[in-house]
């Protein structure tokens, strides 16, 4: 929920309802809506798994080809997972 969000993500909402004033009206929504988040998480992590076995052939390949594309590789994944929240 909100509470999990970063602070960069919650200070762009607060701008953003500053912005819109009355236009914007706060909500606190029902308990299913918890639910349907995590279940959202499911379905991603589902999605990504399908696409990361799509493209390992293809990730193969160029590691196979690139001169030194192990490393390559594997300092993109790291940088990746660094910068992932």
């Amino acid at each position: 929920g909100w509470e999990q969000t970063d602070a960069d993500t919650r200070d762009a909402f607060a701008e953003l309802t500053g912005f819109l004033g009355e236009a914007c009206d706060p909500v606190t929504l029902p308990a299913p809506f918890d639910e349907a988040a995590r279940l959202r998480e499911t379905i991603n992590a589902a999605e990504m798994a399908k696409w990361e076995a799509a493209a390992a052939p293809v990730t193969e390949t160029w590691i196979k080809d690139t001169r030194d594309g192990k490393r390559l590789h594997d300092e993109a994944v790291a940088l990746v997972k660094q910068y992932t929240k």
